[in-house]
């Protein structure tokens, strides 16, 4: 039997929001898991950082699926190659510009609250006490807690973070029509290869 224009327009119609659906769920399903995980197994370092440390890890779960996904989309071989398999028949690769946005946007948003929640949680960790930060990690830790201040901007994992933050600001920025579509698209083409630097930094 053969498929007409409007058959196949909503098959495809389907397809996508399938595809919309899926991708929710997974997000979802890390998130909670993450956050629940955390919450009931490692009562010590909430008791320390508070449930700002429980969404943080959630919300890096999250990251971590969509970053892979983007990198994926941005591969063309790979998703050239996807669109002959049978993987095309409930995904929509011919859509890769469209998520590619989505998921650029959706990590900007993830990145974001993953920031606050940091925020949060080393606030809390920089008010405890050494012996409970020290109980919470199971090993030494600290002999005096360092403050906010050095909690933020002098260990690896945040300096890192945040040059993760900037690079996503970077991007999000340049990649705005008003920026592509008026004379600036070489520095939205240039500006987009901060993404070498934001995988560098995982």
């Amino acid at each position: 039997m053969m498929m007409t224009t409007k058959t196949w327009g909503s098959a495809r119609y389907f397809r996508g929001r399938l595809q919309l659906l899926l991708f929710l769920l997974a997000n979802s399903v890390l998130f909670f898991y993450y956050f629940f995980f955390y919450y009931y197994q490692r009562k010590e370092v909430v008791k320390v950082m508070g449930l700002g440390v429980c969404f943080a890890r959630a919300f890096a779960a999250a990251i971590r699926l969509d970053a892979a996904l983007l990198l994926i989309l941005v591969c063309r071989n790979i998703t050239t190659y996807l669109t002959g398999t049978w993987l095309n028949d409930w995904i929509v690769f011919e859509n890769h510009v469209t998520w590619h946005k989505m998921l650029g946007r959706t990590l900007c948003l993830l990145g974001l609250a993953h920031v606050i929640s940091h925020y949060i949680d080393l606030y809390q960790l920089s008010q405890a006490t050494p012996e409970a930060v020290n109980k919470a990690a199971g090993r030494t830790l600290f002999k005096k807690t360092p403050s906010y201040g050095e909690l933020l901007f002098t260990t690896v994992p945040d300096i890192t973070g945040h040059v993760m933050v900037l690079v996503l600001i970077i991007l999000s920025i340049t990649s705005h029509a008003r920026i592509r579509r008026n004379g600036y698209f070489n520095l939205f083409f240039y500006a987009h290869h901060a993404y070498i630097i934001f995988f560098a930094h995982f």
